[in-house]
């Protein structure tokens, strides 16, 4: 737990947020323009096979940039937990000082044989491929030529680590989706271009042709066909081998932040329900997954503490989700409102720790 708390204190000024209204007109949620710290892995030049190491770093490492502003958009949330509320800090209020995890409300969602998530509970099959729909529309309008790449390569690590990790999703699912007997195929293509996205070698044409060539496979596998260079894939995995907790935590302050910009009044979140219903969702499965053993904290460590933020920020997405499919302003404001002070709170916590 020392080096985790560490990596919250020295990550703390990691994340730049950008555009939030992405290169379309809007419509669909984006990611911010700062990719993280990069790697010293060299970028592997040329086509054909690509292969993804087998687990990426889940250190956590990044703070949302300005975490109170983020929470500050209501003046009390409820505590989730059926007894009262507790006031949102806001900017020039003072120190929040050391913020303490309640209890999860709810157990982890129901597992099936050999400790499964139940993820249909929290994202389901339809949610799933809409998901992979919009993260590829998005992808293809960052590599539409080099110069788009050169310009967002740092918004591809954060898009294909959402790729990646849903993906996997995909796999475990029990529902009827579309591409998943070839779901690991895509877990690691976005794998693959993470891992070169977030190299010092990133810039230029060998990193574009690279990332470019694992994309046009992804599409080859959601057109419906078999790739003609598939990749090199293991086909079980562990949910936290598709994606780095740090590149995770960039995709929640990207949905929150878009949340409270563009679903924030009763008018525009009637315009803008479905969409905000599956970021939620996926919110919700960020939240899951982050309590699982693969990346080494709450149960896997006996972290009561950090379990309890996990959960209760998966709880109040899940909510979220629930209330925007049913079109429940009230209740979703304020389960966006729980689930960012839920992200504040633990971040506070390990920082201080």
């Amino acid at each position: 737990m020392t080096s985790f708390r560490l990596a919250m204190t020295t990550g703390c000024l990691a994340l730049v947020v950008g555009c939030l209204s992405g290169c379309g007109g809007g419509d669909e949620p984006a990611v911010g323009t700062d990719g993280g710290a990069a790697a010293a892995d060299p970028v592997q030049s040329g086509s054909g096979t690509l292969t993804a190491s087998a687990k990426p770093n889940s250190k956590l490492s990044v703070f949302f940039d300005s975490p109170l502003q983020i929470a500050a958009d209501q003046s009390e949330v409820g505590t989730g937990g059926g007894g009262g509320s507790q006031p949102v800090p806001s900017e020039g209020g003072g120190d929040m000082g050391t913020a303490t995890a309640a209890p999860a409300d709810d157990p982890p969602a129901d597992a099936s044989g050999g400790g499964a998530v139940a993820w249909a509970e929290l994202m389901p099959a339809e949610l799933v491929e809409s998901s992979v729909k919009n993260l590829r529309n998005e992808l293809s309008k960052r590599l539409v030529n080099l110069g788009a790449y050169n310009s967002s390569f740092l918004e591809i690590s954060v898009f294909g680590s959402a790729l990646s990790f849903v993906a996997e999703i995909g796999r475990q699912h029990d529902g009827d989706i579309g591409w998943k007997k070839n779901a690991h195929m895509i877990r690691a293509l976005g794998i693959a271009m993470v891992e070169v996205t977030g190299s010092q070698n990133a810039r230029g044409k060998k990193g574009y042709d690279v990332v470019n060539d694992a994309f046009l496979t992804v599409c080859e596998i959601l057109d419906g066909n078999d790739p003609a260079a598939p990749p090199e894939a293991e086909e079980e995995a562990d949910i936290s081998e598709a994606a780095e907790m740090a590149y995770l935590m960039k995709v929640i302050e990207r949905q929150l932040e878009w949340m409270q910009n563009n679903a924030g009044s009763e008018d525009a979140f009637k315009e803008k329900a479905e969409l905000a219903q599956r970021e939620a969702s996926l919110m919700a499965a960020i939240g899951e997954a982050f309590n699982t053993e693969g990346f080494g904290y709450g149960p896997a460590s006996n972290d009561e503490e950090f379990s309890a933020f996990a959960y209760g920020f998966r709880d109040a997405a899940k909510a979220m989700s629930g209330a925007a499919k049913t079109g429940n302003f009230e209740e979703f404001d304020l389960q966006r409102s729980q689930a960012a002070q839920k992200c504040v709170q633990c971040h506070m916590v390990y920082r201080n720790g």
